[in-house]
């Protein structure tokens, strides 16, 4: 058995459409240190305030987002580090020692 992605969709008895999350989640999981308030979600994906309040409730029953004592909506840690992209030097990089001039 495999562990769900991070950009499933929560259980369908969310009064807010999938599109919807799955454009909130892939924001998330873009910028894992993503820290937003209820107002600032709200300008930043264009909703009024109810499907805003009701998307954000959606992800945090569903373990996809937590608020913080101050108001923010955050991925929790072990999400952000669990699926975080392993991110090594790339091995063509290594042989490179110059960039070619022009004409090489």
């Amino acid at each position: 058995m495999t562990a769900p992605s991070l950009l499933e969709s929560p259980p369908l008895e969310s009064p807010v459409g999938t599109p919807l999350l799955q454009r909130i989640r892939a924001e998330y999981v873009e910028m894992p240190g993503l820290k937003l308030t209820e107002a600032q979600a709200q300008r930043l994906w264009g909703l009024d305030g109810a499907m805003c309040k009701a998307a954000l409730a959606a992800l945090v029953k569903a373990g996809f987002l937590s608020r913080t004592d101050t108001g923010l909506f955050i991925m929790p840690a072990p999400a952000r580090a669990g699926h975080m992209p392993r991110m090594g030097p790339d091995p063509a990089l290594r042989r490179c020692t110059r960039l070619p001039a022009p004409g090489d």
